[in-house]
């Protein structure tokens, strides 16, 4: 009968239940860099320059399968490998991508994503700053079969 009445919940309210348990509302200023932190290239994947990047997260699903934060980053070019699906907003600057055979410039209001496991080259001429929003599917698998 439990499970009967468990069935019976909107969608939406199951939903909640099963991946989001310990999310709660939250908000992030998405222009502000003050709070970004220094991250490390790993040194073989930069082709050129000296490329000094930085993030910081705005925002946090409580299972950790979702996340929206900032990213900058100086003049260079490198290798990128997505370890989760990512949704990038170009707010300031440019980065030229390469995915494959396709290169695609992307400039202030470009969208685009990146499927989990893509490899890309990234040229950034002089800085890039973007707005991201990662999924990730491992910790809610990882929660429930784990």
């Amino acid at each position: 009968m439990a499970l009967l009445s468990f069935l019976s919940k909107p969608y939406h309210k199951i939903n909640a239940l099963i991946f989001s348990r310990r999310s709660q509302f939250e908000m992030g200023d998405s222009t502000s860099k003050e709070g970004m932190e220094g991250l490390p290239f790993h040194p073989a994947n930069v082709l050129e320059g000296d490329p000094q990047m930085r993030a910081k997260t705005l925002c946090l699903s409580g299972d950790g399968g979702f996340m929206t934060g900032l990213w900058d980053c100086t003049q260079g070019r490198f290798m990128w490998y997505f370890k989760c699906d990512e949704v990038v907003h170009i707010l300031e600057g440019e980065v030229i991508v390469t995915v494959g055979d396709k290169t695609e410039r992307l400039v202030k209001g470009s969208v685009a994503f990146f499927p989990i496991g893509t490899a890309s080259e990234w040229h950034v001429p002089n800085y890039v700053f973007k707005l991201f929003s990662h999924r990730n599917p491992t910790p809610t698998a990882k929660r429930l079969f784990g």
